[in-house]
């Protein structure tokens, strides 16, 4: 492929001049629009994984799938089963994530694993 140049001028008279210094000025001397501090690590992936939705504070530790499977020494799939079955608590969705409460997984199991439909979970916070 060859270079191609080329040249342009453009005249401007005084007024035009003048006109595009005072512009030019305006636009140097504008206050910039106050912006959020950067988001921490944690807020960055926190708003990656739950879709820029908060996740809900009375819940405690939130465990993805795999770490609630690991904890329940089951592989994801028959935990994602039991969950589709309602044989276990149901996950809360942030977004498209999914995950499990750690302190209702761990009151499910004291209380003999109970079906969801005879399952009535109270955090803590609503004691």
């Amino acid at each position: 492929m060859k270079d191609i140049h080329f040249q342009i001028g453009i005249t401007l008279d005084g007024n035009a001049v003048a006109t595009l210094v005072e512009l030019m000025q305006q636009a140097l001397e504008k206050p910039k629009p106050e912006s959020k501090p950067p988001m921490t690590s944690i807020e960055r992936s926190q708003h990656a994984m739950f879709g820029g939705q908060k996740p809900p504070d009375n819940m405690g530790l939130l465990l993805t799938t795999r770490e609630a499977a690991k904890l329940m020494k089951v592989s994801d799939r028959t935990l994602w089963g039991w969950a589709n079955e309602g044989k276990m608590p149901k996950p809360i969705r942030i977004g498209q994530s999914v995950r499990y409460c750690y302190e209702e997984l761990r009151a499910w199991t004291n209380a003999g694993c109970p079906p969801q439909s005879e399952w009535k979970y109270e955090p803590e916070s609503r004691k």
